[in-house]
């Protein structure tokens, strides 16, 4: 009898675990994008960044979302890395871009601040923008100056003439500024505070400078333990891999 019962818990144990097997499976990307909202709203901004990195197949607004928690977090740094993220599948976000613009205006490092040159001016243009998007004109733009041939060659006109040249001159444009997008060097994000930036890839080195969460760097070359960086194309120095977040193209 007693092992008749045991059987039976056995059976009935090994039951509900498949059955809570199957119901942890039915989890879908919705489902957890609805539970880290609803976390969210009740400021459990730790909880509702769990269920947000369980999502599989992100997008720009759960990006965006992730940024926002670890923005509630005082952690400027992580969340700034996450909007830079969200930035580069949906650039042209208005919320997305005010707050980047909130974050970077808000940085402890203002002796770090870009000069107005003609290189920072033109750095800035380029940087607005994301790599999906230089595709995405230069693609346009080459479909379009290959309609207007065809129309040219069928029609005779001298509009499509016109037509044919201007947009030759924005293809160069758009294949110039693709160009800069797929050879810039890759940036990072400071997610620490107080970070020293050194003279050369070691723990006693001379110390440049101190960086802050949220600074914004461009790396020059990677080392096992360190990046070489350039911060407002001005202040060369080594960082530790471990104080930053890499945005890889």
């Amino acid at each position: 009898m007693k092992i008749f019962i045991c059987q039976i818990i056995f059976i009935f144990a090994f039951f509900c675990g498949i059955i809570n097997a199957e119901q942890n499976k039915k989890l879908t990307d919705i489902d957890y994008f609805h539970q880290a909202n609803e976390y969210y709203k009740t400021t459990n901004y730790q909880q509702a960044l769990n269920a947000y990195y369980k999502i599989k197949n992100k997008n720009s607004a759960v990006y965006f979302n992730i940024g926002n928690c670890y923005f509630k977090l005082n952690q400027k740094g992580r969340a700034l890395y996450f909007y830079r993220l969200a930035k580069s599948i949906n650039p042209l976000n208005p919320k997305i871009n005010e707050n980047i613009r909130i974050i970077r205006g808000a940085r402890q490092d203002k002796f770090l601040t870009k000069k107005n040159t003609l290189s920072a001016v033109i750095g800035n243009i380029i940087n607005s923008y994301s790599l999906r998007l230089a595709f995405i004109l230069f693609s346009l733009f080459l479909w379009l100056t290959c309609i207007f041939i065809v129309l040219r060659i069928f029609y005779k006109k001298r509009i499509f003439t016109i037509l044919i040249i201007v947009n030759l001159l924005i293809l160069f444009g758009a294949f110039i500024f693709l160009s800069f997008k797929l050879f810039e060097p890759d940036e990072a994000i400071l997610i620490e505070n107080n970070v020293s930036l050194k003279a050369e890839p070691l723990e006693n080195a001379t110390e440049l400078a101190k960086l802050n969460d949220a600074t914004e760097v461009k790396i020059i070359n990677y080392l096992e333990n360190w990046v070489e960086v350039i911060v407002a194309e001005t202040h060369k120095g080594y960082l530790p891999k471990t104080s930053l977040f890499i945005l890889k193209k």
